[in-house]
């Protein structure tokens, strides 16, 4: 596991203070931290690079970053086989997912979303390039994710999945010795949507 230093480091120091501040405040005051997001992610897009395939450290808490890239793969892979358990149990109450078009959705509708199986929106949902930032009990992972399924207002028994790719930032904290998934941003797409092109083994 190699550890990195970003050339833009200082950048790097204010947008983590800044999302620590936010942190700080009574956990009912913990969904100011999405509006928060509205101004950062403006900043994250030229201070984060996420570099190769594969995921990065940034800092010295390399056994915390690993646990948490995990996780932040784990919790896409659990969309995409209906795992509504874990998105439950790992998704904070004003957990808030923000999408590329501006479009937002609270814990409920998302899950809503997971549980629909046999009429999924979610086939794929492939993490790579992570790069995984932590300030104490605040963390961030940033990251591109490969996707094939249905957009929140689509209708899954009428259309065909498309493909995309987009990148993410997710804002993450901790407590009782967990990392608890805050806030999904939407950064950039990075592929339009498109049809998909059939999957190996169909005719």
């Amino acid at each position: 596991m190699k550890f990195t230093r970003s050339p833009r480091s200082h950048g790097v120091v204010f947008l983590l203070v800044a999302l620590v501040i936010v942190a700080a405040l009574p956990h009912a005051a913990v969904a100011q931290v999405d509006r928060h997001l509205r101004t950062l992610t403006h900043m994250a897009k030229s201070i984060f690079d996420p570099g190769p395939s594969g995921f990065q450290i940034k800092g010295q808490l390399g056994d915390f970053a690993t646990e948490l890239a995990d996780l932040d793969r784990r919790l896409e892979e659990a969309a995409v086989k209906g795992d509504a358990e874990l998105l439950e149990r790992r998704l904070s109450g004003d957990f808030s997912f923000t999408h590329a078009g501006g479009t937002t959705e609270t814990k409920s509708g998302y899950l809503s979303r997971v549980r629909r199986i046999p009429s999924r929106y979610f086939f794929a949902r492939d993490v790579s390039h992570q790069v995984v930032e932590i300030h104490g009990d605040v963390a961030l992972v940033v990251g591109r994710l490969d996707i094939r399924g249905f957009g929140p207002t689509a209708d899954p028994t009428k259309a065909a999945p498309n493909c995309s790719a987009v990148e993410y930032i997710h804002l993450y904290a901790r407590h009782d010795n967990q990392w608890i998934f805050v806030s999904n941003r939407t950064t950039q797409l990075v592929e339009q949507s498109h049809p998909c092109p059939p999957e190996r083994g169909s005719r």
